[in-house]
């Protein structure tokens, strides 16, 4: 089984020059804890509500921050045609539970460790 057969093509995205209230609304909206940053349909990073609480720890308004000063730039990614068993050992060796999955640097979509244990047959 492939990548391409278990992942999610709807994912939550926002643009680099978003402020990080609105990316903690989005957050909200979507009920998801991180956001692909993206432009133009090509994955920029990454940023994640720890993201928004540091900023705030240290400080700052989300009002008056952007997406782009606190995403973590080039995260792991997952082509669409990796076996999933070759997927769990990349997952593994990042210490990740999800990966976005690009093809010819276009985000595709997102795959997770629930989407293999979902696609498995346990019966």
């Amino acid at each position: 089984m492939r990548v391409n057969e278990i992942m999610i093509r709807d994912v939550s995205e926002i643009e680099p020059s978003a402020s990080l209230t609105e990316a903690a609304a989005r957050m909200k909206e979507k009920n998801v804890r991180n956001l692909l940053v993206t432009k133009d349909e090509r994955l920029l990073g990454v940023i994640m509500d720890s993201d928004i609480l540091w900023t705030v720890a240290n400080g700052d308004l989300p009002a008056d921050r952007l997406v782009w000063e606190v995403m973590s730039p080039c995260p792991p990614v997952t082509s669409p045609s990796l076996d999933i068993r070759e997927l769990i050992g990349l997952m593994s060796r990042h210490r990740v539970c999800w990966l976005p999955v690009v093809e010819k640097k276009r985000l595709l979509g997102i795959v997770s460790v629930a989407d293999v244990v979902a696609s498995l047959e346990l019966v």
